[in-house]
């Protein structure tokens, strides 16, 4: 992922009334928790192309837990030409 600077993409953020979780790390680029400009919502593909062209030539799935984690994983899924599967 040499175009996104991670220090940019993930902030820790405090949760308030979770004693079990009181930070969780936040996608600046996934536009759930903080304004993001369209224009740079395309981590998804951007990790879609890392894993069909350079770094994962025999990967046969992706997987998405949880929320918002199971659209991304369509979007990867879908730029590498791959299945997915939502839980």
């Amino acid at each position: 992922m040499s175009n996104i600077e991670l220090n940019k993409m993930i902030k820790i953020a405090r949760r308030y009334n979770n004693k079990k979780r009181s930070y969780l790390l936040v996608n600046t680029l996934q536009a759930k928790h903080i304004p993001t400009r369209p224009q740079d919502i395309n981590f998804g593909t951007r990790i879609g192309q890392i894993i069909r062209e350079e770094d994962f030539p025999n990967a046969h799935l992706v997987i998405g837990f949880a929320e918002t984690a199971t659209a991304i994983a369509a979007d990867v899924a879908g730029e590498a030409s791959l299945p997915s599967f939502a839980e």
